[in-house]
């Protein structure tokens, strides 16, 4: 005789999916061990009591102990110093170089030089951690703050280019807009995770 295959405890199904896996979230064994990680949530959603006797496991005590598929991480994990360079107070000392580099290069171009390399390592740094890149980049776009202040720097860098003075405040609105990605980006994570609970608390069709 074979083996009896592994069943869900809730629904007493063997059946899994890449994003409905087996997981084995206590320390019970045997035809008990697996639930799906759906069945798992949908039970504890619907399940009354307090928050922390929904985490526990009703027949061996223990605190349910998962992983969930594609959840994102909190935010995405900037470098303190990049972030203290660009986007705090500390990015107003940056300004006070610019004299004796101007010398050498033009305003323009060590802004440029500076915030677009900003812009690309916080780009690749987001889309490598990112783990549902589609919904990352649809709720991004639903922004509209960011893309405000982007438009407000851009015309301002291009209307008084000329303008030392001008650079400097093209330089703090990228700094804004660096900050104020950071905040979205943990917000849109959020919104992801969100989304994914409610997939996982969904019934079954």
């Amino acid at each position: 005789m074979g083996e009896n295959p592994d069943v869900c405890r809730f629904c007493l199904d063997e059946n899994t999916s890449e994003q409905n896996p087996f997981i084995s979230p206590c320390n019970c064994k045997g035809s008990i061990e697996h639930v799906h990680i759906k069945c798992l949530f949908k039970w504890m959603y619907d399940s009354g009591g307090s928050n922390s006797s929904r985490g526990t496991c009703g027949i061996c005590k223990h605190a349910y102990v998962y992983t969930i598929p594609n959840f994102e991480e909190a935010a995405t994990p900037f470098s303190p110093f990049l972030y203290a360079i660009t986007a705090t107070p500390c990015a107003g000392i940056a300004t006070l170089f610019f004299g004796p580099l101007i010398e050498l290069v033009s305003a323009a171009a060590l802004v440029q030089l500076i915030q677009g390399s900003v812009l690309a390592y916080t780009a690749l740094l987001t889309a490598h951690s990112c783990k549902n890149r589609a919904l990352y980049i649809y709720y991004y776009f639903k922004h509209w703050s960011i893309h405000v202040l982007s438009l407000i720097a851009t015309f301002t860098v291009i209307n008084r280019c000329a303008d030392d003075g001008m650079i400097c405040v093209y330089y703090f609105l990228n700094c804004c807009i660096f900050y104020t990605h950071r905040h979205i980006d943990a917000t849109i994570r959020a919104r992801i995770n969100r989304r994914i609970l409610r997939h996982l608390i969904a019934p079954s069709i």
